[in-house]
């Protein structure tokens, strides 16, 4: 959906809050007028039946002089009858049964009648079974309206009479309703009676479905060619209901009237609305539309175009001069910012070029992105700008490293000389361009060289120095036998002997980490219980565990196998629990567990001392290299050698930070 489109539909959306209550009012008026039509019907309907009750309860009282007269002979009787009451078309007496006995009236109506025979009238069976006068039966005579009355004699005879009803229904109808309704007679089984001028078509069954509901009104009344809206009350004491009837279009009209005109109006006001919104939305669009096209401009990077400011709006005027004025401040800003860039480009050249350090920008397969002068001479590459696949073939040897921090390498440079440099090699992910790599050498060829002169002269003094120790320690074993009886004297000489076997073990560790690095010191593999491994390195330490009071657990599978060479792997494990011990309190826990992982076993050491930091994971392993922070004694020397044990039998070690010291050594299968 566009801006405009969304911008008119607020705007016309604004304008239809007040339409929606005022619908809501419509509908309210509606159903509430519609009501009052029905309760109006409803209250003609009670007054009329009261009226027709009150008309033929006075016609009954007319006839009671019959009771009286009963012993007279039927012809007096029903010519008496006709003289006294003149609303009489018909009078006859009738047996128990309903049959004619005598008869007398209008030419018409003895015509009409015939032969009287009520035995099968539904009407005279009531009046029978109730012994009560009753009226129904409505019909034309003629155009004459009129109904049977049927009369309680004495001996079981019956007085009948065709009533005249003109006066009845002159009465009901006088109460008129609208321009076609009115007011009617029907009986139980919807039969409708009025007046000459006719009654409306409406279906019986429909009136007598009303007749039998419990409301006693409905707004819809089926009848031929339409529907009709009334309301019925029964006339009391006989079977008869009076009922308003009116055309339902005739009774609604002046309501449909009424609700077309708030329609026509709101529909004018929803139109007149609407296209006040299409005006005031294509007035606002337009500066939104500058508004956008600058701002595509300004992402082009085109700060030089300004926005059109006249609108006719002033708000939006001023909007548009303020991102006017934002263009000009952002494009002296750029301006500004280039030549800062340039500035801080030449100053990181002059510093990049006075590096002794190698630094190359490449990406993932070795396509040469950027190179110091340094790098261009140590790799021998060609001028900026020269790169070929010869010069992508020297990265790429370099980026298959993927050298871990400070992982020390060897390049030979263009004259042959061999170098050695410290990698350290980084990706570099940005987010709108390739991956690339950033590797930095750092020469540390002079430091290399001071190591090995300083491990040359290490090993030459421990070299020189094991024959005497060893000759030291003869005497001492002797003076130990000599001095059995004096304690202080023998304490001094503990000491000593203490103290030369820790200079030995120094240089013996010194010796085997040189023969190590040189290469001299060869595995002898054999395979062996890894039980039997671990119980020979742990039982050096289970007095030593004792006497500092710590807890030593030792949890190795049963049957588990490994293959290697044996008194090198205790030695790294002596290394391992001899460093646990040192840093374990008194009262701590050390633990050695053996294990069977997929390609291999692993062995773990753990204790309950101060931790590893995290920053020292990997330095720790360096030669004459400690935690930081430690005032236990030692050489450096233990966990450098059992990195060189795990990496001549093909596996690796590592710390773990956190809570203690965890050492984990992966041996594979051989």
């Amino acid at each position: 959906m566009t801006l405009f489109n969304r911008l008119l539909l607020i705007i016309f959306g604004i304008g239809l809050i007040p339409i929606i209550p005022t619908g809501g009012f419509l509908f309210y008026y509606q159903t509430v007028a519609k009501e009052n039509v029905l309760t109006l019907h409803q209250s003609l309907s009670g007054m009329a039946g009261v009226a027709a009750s009150a008309h033929l309860e006075a016609l009954v009282k007319e006839v009671s002089w019959l009771s009286a007269a009963a012993g007279k002979d039927h012809g007096k009787l029903v010519s008496s009858a006709l003289g006294r009451q003149g609303r009489f078309a018909l009078a006859a007496v009738l047996d128990a049964e309903g049959r004619e006995l005598h008869k007398d009236g209008t030419f018409q109506a003895k015509r009409l009648f015939g032969g009287l025979d009520f035995s099968g009238s539904h009407l005279f069976s009531s009046a029978a079974s109730s012994g009560k006068p009753v009226f129904g039966n409505f019909e034309l005579v003629y155009d004459l309206p009129v109904c049977h009355l049927f009369y309680p004699l004495e001996g079981g005879r019956w007085f009948f009479a065709a009533v005249d009803l003109r006066e009845l229904f002159a009465l009901l109808g006088r109460q008129g309703i609208g321009s076609a309704g009115g007011v009617y007679l029907a009986d139980s089984s919807g039969g409708l009676f009025g007046s000459p001028s006719g009654v409306p078509p409406v279906d019986p069954d429909a009136l007598k479905d009303l007749f039998s509901g419990e409301a006693r009104y409905s707004a819809d009344i089926a009848a031929r060619g339409g529907s009709y809206i009334g309301a019925f009350s029964p006339v009391p004491g006989f079977d008869l209901m009076v009922v308003t009837l009116q055309a339902r279009h005739d009774a609604f009209r002046g309501i449909n009237l009424i609700t077309s005109l708030i329609l026509f109006f709101l529909l004018a006001i929803a139109t007149v609305f609407y296209f006040s919104a299409l005006l005031l939305s294509r007035r606002m669009i337009g500066p939104v539309g500058e508004l956008m096209a600058g701002a595509a401009r300004v992402t082009g990077q085109n700060f030089k175009e300004p926005v059109r400011e006249d609108t006719g709006i002033k708000e939006f005027g001023e909007l548009l001069k303020a991102f006017n004025a934002m263009m000009r401040e952002v494009d002296r800003y750029q301006e500004m910012q280039v030549e800062k860039v340039l500035e801080e480009k030449q100053k990181t050249d002059l510093l990049i070029s006075l590096l002794h350090d190698a630094m190359v920008l490449c990406d993932l397969r070795g396509e040469l992105v950027y190179a110091n002068a340094r790098a261009r001479s140590l790799l021998g590459l060609g001028p900026a700008g020269g790169e070929d696949e010869a010069n992508r073939l020297k990265i790429s040897e370099i980026v298959k490293l993927r050298a871990t921090k400070g992982e020390v390498i060897s390049l030979a440079n263009p004259a042959g000389e061999t170098l050695w440099f410290r990698v350290n090699i980084q990706v570099l992910s940005p987010r709108k361009q390739k991956p690339a790599m950033f590797i930095l050498l750092r020469d540390v060829t002079a430091e290399r060289q001071l190591q090995a002169m300083k491990d040359d002269f290490f090993h030459s003094v421990a070299h020189d120095l094991r024959a005497p120790l060893l000759s030291m320690q003869g005497h001492i074993r002797l003076l130990e036998k000599s001095l059995s009886g004096d304690a202080e004297k023998a304490g001094r000489l503990t000491e000593i002997k203490a103290s030369s076997a820790r200079i030995f073990e120094l240089l013996e560790n010194i010796l085997d980490i040189s023969r190590m690095e040189s290469g001299s010191a060869k595995l002898n593999s054999e395979t062996f219980s890894a039980s039997a491994l671990a119980d020979a390195a742990a039982s050096r330490f289970r007095h030593l565990f004792e006497e500092k009071k710590v807890s030593f657990g030792l949890s190795v599978p049963e049957g588990l196998e490994m293959s290697g060479d044996r008194k090198m792997l205790e030695r790294l494990l002596e290394n391992l629990l001899s460093n646990a011990l040192k840093f374990t309190p008194e009262g701590g826990k050390v633990s050695l567990s053996v294990s069977a992982q997929e390609g291999g076993v692993e062995l773990v050491v753990s204790d309950t001392g101060p931790g590893i930091p995290e920053a020292e994971l990997e330095t720790v392993f360096g030669k004459y290299t400690r935690v930081k922070g430690t005032d236990k004694p030692g050489f450096g020397l233990g966990l450098a050698i059992a990195r060189r044990i795990a990496d001549m039998h093909g596996g690796s070690i590592r710390a773990e930070a956190g809570k203690g010291g965890v050492f984990r050594v992966f041996l594979p299968r051989q």
